[in-house]
């Protein structure tokens, strides 16, 4: 039918910030039921500030249930020798496995092309 499903999007200020709350913040992800600024399907924050070598990312069901239990949890294992990561995906019962892995994707990508970056 031609609509937009899903937006995956990054926070551009970051987000769970711990000096006087825009210092030391660490990395959002937001995704959105169709378009940037509808409901929030999910939302993922990075474990530290700096996620791109080692991402390890929890997922909520918002930004304000992030005090909550985590919905799913994104561990980076292991990088081999061609620059490839190896993630460990816990999606709880009930959640979309499929939007969430599709999420870790983008994710990957984004780690990647910042470690790249001169």
């Amino acid at each position: 039918d031609g609509r937009l499903r899903f937006t995956i999007s990054k926070g551009i200020w970051g987000g769970k910030c711990r000096f006087m709350g825009i210092f030391d913040c660490r990395p959002e992800w937001y995704v959105y039921r169709g378009w940037i600024g509808s409901d929030i399907a999910y939302y993922a924050v990075g474990e530290e500030s700096d996620e791109i070598e080692d991402p390890h990312f929890k997922f909520y069901r918002s930004k304000r249930e992030s005090l909550d239990a985590h919905l799913a949890k994104l561990n980076h294992q292991r990088r081999l020798h061609d620059e490839e990561d190896v993630f460990k995906v816990k999606v709880e019962a009930g959640e979309d496995a499929a939007l969430i892995l599709a999420t870790t994707t983008v994710i990957d990508r984004w780690a990647d092309s910042a470690r790249h970056r001169p």
